[in-house]
């Protein structure tokens, strides 16, 4: 009777029939009621879990499913980056990093230059899903926003020369879920709806737009338009479904802002924009101007100050110069406009 009161039994159960084991009340307040000592209660209850423990024995222990998804893991990676940039919790980003340091090495299959789908203590022989290839791509191209580290860029493009190349084929623009080169499958699907987690086809379209504009790679970016067109009557019909979708078609309406940042201190300008709410953006940074980045190619700078340049289709405006003067301009014009603007 001791235990059924302090954890919710009852003959008829406390949830649609079956009893779940939960205290709604506090220890104290149970042995108040019961006008017991508190030490009491405990050792009793610890008497009433020891049977209890013995009878549960009797049962199938369910499989404790602890592998290290790769999806998973870089979407986490995303949203370190995320968090990092709106916190400035440099904590978060020393977890991304750690984290695509682990990928690189579990995850990756140097005989064939080929992802793994997960490992558990060693790394599974199942090559990648167009998930596993997309989330990566985005947390390298989410680490590149966080840290100006162009070599995350060159991993993102490799990766996604891979998927147009391993997922793709001449009649469908949308990507398969599995590898042309898969063997023991018996028909390639093609997934599209945002769930519990982003579809591959969704993220690869977000990646491929981003990396079409910092390669100027125009196929790309048509790619992404034909893919968006083919769903559009479904993500209009059901946008909960297709909430991934929905952003990309949103940034096509809203257009991207490329933003440019060179000079001494394009870090810490690159950090404080970062902090600033303005979606759409694609932003690259660099101490001076390098021409094998068409965002970067051609910038002027100067000694002391950090230029900070807003373009679209790579038509820029003047310079801003510093922050301050960019949060103005900010507030000015992009925040204070309406979606109907």
């Amino acid at each position: 009777p001791l235990f059924c009161a302090v954890y919710n039994i009852s003959e008829h159960g406390n949830w649609e029939d079956t009893n779940i084991v939960w205290m709604p009340e506090t220890l104290e307040k149970v042995s108040d009621v019961q006008q017991l000592a508190a030490d009491e209660v405990q050792k009793r209850l610890e008497a009433c879990k020891k049977v209890l423990f013995q009878e549960r024995q009797k049962r199938v222990r369910p499989a404790l499913d602890d592998k290290v998804l790769l999806s998973w893991n870089a979407l986490m990676i995303a949203g370190l980056c995320k968090a990092y940039q709106a916190l400035l919790n440099e904590n978060y980003l020393e977890m991304a990093k750690a984290n695509i340091d682990f990928i690189e090495h579990y995850l990756y299959d140097e005989n064939n230059g080929l992802l793994l789908h997960s490992w558990n203590k060693v790394a599974n022989i199942q090559p990648a899903f167009l998930d596993d290839y997309a989330a990566l791509i985005q947390a390298y191209i989410s680490l590149h926003q966080s840290t100006s580290d162009s070599a995350y860029l060159m991993k993102a493009k490799t990766l996604a020369e891979k998927v147009i190349e391993g997922f793709s084929d001449n009649e469908n623009v949308l990507f398969y879920f599995t590898p042309k080169n898969q063997a023991d499958i018996l028909i390639r699907k093609v997934e599209i709806y945002d769930g519990a987690t982003p579809s591959g086809n969704a993220l690869m379209a977000h990646n491929l737009t981003v990396l079409s504009v910092i390669f100027d790679i125009p196929d790309w970016k048509k790619r992404t338009e034909a893919m968006a067109a083919k769903i559009l009557n479904m993500t209009e019909n059901h946008p909960t479904s297709f909430g991934i979708w929905c952003l990309l078609v949103q940034s096509f309406v809203n257009g991207l802002k490329e933003i440019a940042i060179v000079g001494q201190d394009f870090r810490e300008v690159t950090k404080q924009i970062l902090h600033e709410y303005l979606p759409y953006k694609i932003l690259q940074s660099t101490v001076k101007p390098n021409d094998n980045w068409p965002l970067l190619k051609q910038k002027i700078i100067t000694s002391n100050e950090t230029n900070i340049y807003i373009c679209e289709n790579y038509k820029c405006r003047q310079p801003i110069k510093g922050f301050e003067s960019f949060k103005k301009f900010l507030n000015e014009t992009f925040l204070t406009k309406t979606p109907a603007q």
